[in-house]
This record gives C-alpha cells, structure tokens and sequence, in this order.
C-alpha cells in the first residue's frame, strides 16, 4: 500500500499521470502551505512520520480544514488528523492486485475484520460516492466479464490466467 495520498481539495475527477512520491508529496506540501487544501484523506500512509522533512509536513498539515487519516493503526499521521478511521488489515479484506508482469490476482481474506473495521476498497468506494461498498461485492463486479466458472478458478487459483501483459520486442536505447 506504501503512500497512497488522496488529495480531496478541489479536483477529484480525472486521472493523473504517475508521479514519484516524493514529487506528489513535495506538491502537496506546497498547497498545504498556500492554504489550498481544504479536505484531505490520507489514506494508508504515515508521512508525519516517514516523509522526508517529517517535521515540516507535520507543521503544514494543520492548515488543511480537514483531515482524515485512514490506516490500520492510529499513527503519527493519524494523531494528528482530525479523525481517524479504522481500516481492516490486508488479511481481512477482499481486493485485486497486479503482479510486476501484468498478470491480476483475487486477494482473499484470510480472517473477518475485527472490531468492525473496514477495508481499503470500501472506504474508497464510500469517499467516491459509490452505492456498492462490500469489498466482495466490488471486486467480483470488477471481475464480472470473466463469468461464473472462470471467477470460481480465479478464486481457487488466486489469479486471473492469461492476464499478464504482452511481452514486446525491447529496441535498444540509442538505436538509429
């Protein structure tokens, strides 16, 4: 999960293209600054505590309006957010996942969420606006083109056959 920030100020629609963390981190720093972050959703993350220049990030958090931190556990990040929701561990959450090569896998709880925490996938689905927010229900509807018996296999055999990426000729860089 690593640091997923989901900057809720102002745009939410639209995909952006990928940026390093520290890059998304440094720019939202920026606006944290400038007082343009009204609402923010940490989600998953404690950069009070391990983002480079922790103390300074710390100090302009508190300029944002609202600050909601998501995680297991209530961390750094989340003692200093106005409110702490508790999320479900991994292993008590249903959701899909990519392998380095493309190929999907169906990630099953191993237990149910204790103390009525929720997963990962829910709570995004919740912030969204969705009107589905079982995490089950979300990743079979996401996985739904496959049909019964290929989503039943998928299940036994935790991934998605034939899903990787294709493999393509690499051309040397600095070719003519």
């Amino acid at each position: 999960n690593g640091y997923c920030l989901l900057h809720l100020a102002k745009r939410v629609a639209g995909a952006a293209p990928r940026v390093s963390v520290h890059d998304s981190l440094a720019a939202l720093t920026k606006e944290l600054s400038a007082g343009s972050v009204e609402t923010l959703v940490i989600f998953d993350a404690n950069p009070v505590y391990t983002a480079p220049g922790a103390k300074a990030f710390a100090d302009v958090l508190k300029k944002a309006k609202v600050v909601v931190h998501a995680g297991v556990m209530l961390d750094e990040t989340g003692a200093a957010a106005h409110w702490h929701v508790p999320m479900a561990h991994f292993l008590e959450s249903w959701s899909d996942a990519r392998a380095w090569d493309g190929t999907a896998a169906i990630v099953q709880p191993l237990i149910l969420p204790l103390h009525g925490a929720r997963s990962g996938l829910s709570l995004l689905a919740q912030l969204t606006g969705n009107a589905e927010t079982n995490d089950r229900k979300l990743v079979m509807e996401t996985w739904a083109s496959l049909g019964d018996k290929p989503w039943r296999r998928a299940l036994h055999d935790g991934v998605i056959p034939n899903s990787a990426r294709a493999v393509g000729a690499a051309a040397p860089q600095g070719a003519a």
